[in-house]
């Protein structure tokens, strides 16, 4: 089947760079070159043969005619690396990567404009550069001009464009270029809302109705979602295929919880349990809620331990665990001396919801002493939903009251 055929085979790919150890601490090639001769003859401050370190090691993957594949990672992952090995930006030093269609990348837009062409010498030279004809050019000049809302000043040198039209106009030409593989690395962000919006819907056009292929990489984990099918998590050094992108997308969420989460040993838990923590309003236990209404969070714990000057917080977190609220009893102006071994305690909260609909996860935190000595933060907690037809109204403005009573 055609949509089975492989056109991008990355197979044992291996990345590496240079790491410079004496040379870093050099802001600007000035100072690193008067330090080299103010040392000269010594060993201590001389720049020294450079640390080679694996930005991607052994990574294999293949991507199938009509794929729209995300690639998603933390900062620094080498998400973009791969783009740009899989564009041949980069060459890898091991394994190979097979490409198999004319390639297009909105990595670096504008990259090989000239600043004294006009916009439509500009599109004429670099469309050649992109592989078309100069026939196919001026096919789809008009085309490009209007998408990227440049008007008139498609006759103007391009030095004299704003920021923004420089790179509506850059993003129009390489999407008009209509490739086989569509290589796209954080671009969507293009221009004010309304051109965001085109960007999108072009995207989408091209994913969903003419089946070809598409490479997005992109922190954003709702459109990854969205748009992609498949994804890679790449996960320093290695990385990993998932066949269903939303899959991928709540593994990475997994990984960037337990990363955020604070390094707890198992002695400084054990003496705590959680005897019950859940949602209610008015007293009747819920799961989704109106935005705008109040949500009380109940949670008992048992304390096998005795404990002196706790301090109970609360957070609401997205659902990619950004923390959109937090506080705690201290800040609140509640304090407890000393909880003794045996004791139960249960604390309630209540939040007056300003959310927009969407789902978040509330979750729960006991510190001793400060409130930064955290003893105990189960990562897990319940899904709070919000419903309702509300557009308008902040994302992270919440208030919170506490009740605490102990047996």
């Amino acid at each position: 089947m055609a949509m089975e055929e492989v056109v991008i085979d990355v197979e044992r790919v291996t990345k590496r760079f240079r790491a410079y150890r004496s040379i870093a601490r050099h802001r600007i090639l000035k100072t690193a070159v008067v330090e080299w001769f103010r040392t000269w003859g010594t060993r201590r401050d001389r720049l020294t043969d450079p640390e080679l370190f694996d930005v991607i090691r052994d990574v294999s993957f293949q991507v199938r005619r009509g794929d729209t594949m995300g690639i998603i990672g933390k900062n620094g992952a080498g998400k973009s690396t791969m783009l740009r090995m899989i564009a041949g930006i980069y060459r890898p030093d091991g394994g190979r990567i097979r490409v198999d269609g004319r390639v297009a990348a909105l990595i670096e837009l504008g990259a090989g404009f000239h600043p004294d062409f006009t916009g439509r010498e500009n599109v004429l030279v670099n469309g050649i550069i992109l592989g078309l004809s100069n026939h196919a050019i001026r096919e789809r000049f008009d085309a490009i001009v209007n998408f990227a809302e440049i008007g008139d000043f498609i006759d103007a040198p391009v030095r004299t464009y704003s920021s923004g039209m420089f790179m509506r106009l850059a993003f129009s030409l390489a999407v008009h270029v209509d490739p086989d593989i569509l290589l796209v690395d954080e671009i969507l962000s293009v221009g004010d809302e309304a051109f965001q919006r085109k960007c999108r819907a072009f995207m989408e056009t091209r994913i969903k109705g003419r089946h070809r292929t598409t490479v997005i990489v992109s922190h954003d984990l709702d459109l990854i979602s969205a748009f992609c099918n498949r994804c890679v998590l790449i996960d320093p050094p290695k990385a990993h295929v998932f066949e269903e992108a939303h899959l991928g997308v709540e593994e990475f969420r997994r990984l960037q919880r337990a990363a955020a989460a604070p390094r707890i040993t198992s002695d400084q838990t054990s003496g705590i349990e959680i005897e019950e923590f859940r949602l209610s309003a008015d007293g009747k236990g819920a799961t989704s809620f109106p935005a705008f209404s109040t949500v009380e969070v109940g949670v008992q714990l048992r304390f096998a331990v005795a404990i002196k000057e706790p301090i109970f917080g609360i957070s609401v977190q997205r659902a990619d665990s950004t923390q959109l609220y937090a506080t705690n009893t201290a800040r609140l102006g509640h304090r407890l001396d000393e909880i003794k071994a045996g004791e139960t305690v249960r604390i309630c909260w209540t939040i007056k919801l300003r959310l927009t609909p969407a789902e978040y996860k509330v979750t729960i935190a006991v510190a001793v002493g400060v409130e930064s000595n955290i003893v105990f933060w189960p990562s897990e907690g319940p899904i709070l939903s919000v419903s309702g037809d509300v557009k308008a109204i902040p994302g992270a403005e919440l208030t919170a009251a506490v009740k605490l009573e102990r047996e």
